[in-house]
């Protein structure tokens, strides 16, 4: 909506868009289609602006960063724990290089997922260790799975202060960031 409204509103710019994820790149495309060469799509990292900018030229930039509603509503993807599909997660499920969600419970040590737990899903230490652990000893391979497990986890700890699950809705943030951290 964000790039649509700026085409609409101002005639006179130009739009260079980047996404990692091939299927948002692709509705956008749709989306977009009647704005014609006022807009280029590119297949990309937002890491990697630098060199995609070395290509093209902007005036501003808006980054609308983070997953987005189809991604949530698509089991397939991974990313939701409401709907249950593989734990994946991965925002360019295409790329060779990206490993899924499930992959890091495999290969990450329980204190490096606790310390993602912490940072990045912002939970207390007990409860990231005791995250942590359950997931690398049951290995989730479906969103339901780790949904279940954090759910379970989330009433052990109930009324103390030292989480804020709800829903089984946070400790996918930090997976996410360390299938993507740039």
């Amino acid at each position: 909506g964000h790039s649509q409204a700026l085409l609409e509103h101002l005639p006179q710019i130009r739009l260079l868009g980047l996404d990692r994820d091939p299927l948002a790149l692709r509705a956008a495309g749709a989306r977009l289609a009647c704005f014609g060469e006022r807009v280029k799509l590119v297949h990309s990292n937002y890491a990697e602006i630098g060199e995609v900018l070395k290509q093209s030229s902007c005036s501003g930039i808006l980054a609308d960063l983070g997953v987005s509603s189809p991604q949530l509503d698509t089991a397939d993807r991974g990313f939701s724990f409401r709907a249950s599909g593989p734990l994946d997660m991965r925002m360019d499920p295409s790329d060779s290089s990206s490993k899924p969600a499930h992959w890091y419970l495999r290969h990450l040590s329980k204190d490096e997922l606790a310390g993602h737990i912490r940072m990045f899903g912002e939970e207390d230490e007990i409860f990231a260790e005791a995250v942590a652990a359950r997931l690398i000893r049951d290995q989730p391979m479906t969103t339901r799975e780790a949904a279940r497990i954090i759910e379970e986890l989330a009433a052990d700890f109930a009324g103390l202060p030292c989480h804020r699950i709800q829903d089984g809705e946070t400790n996918g943030s930090e997976l996410k960031l360390q299938i993507h951290p740039a």
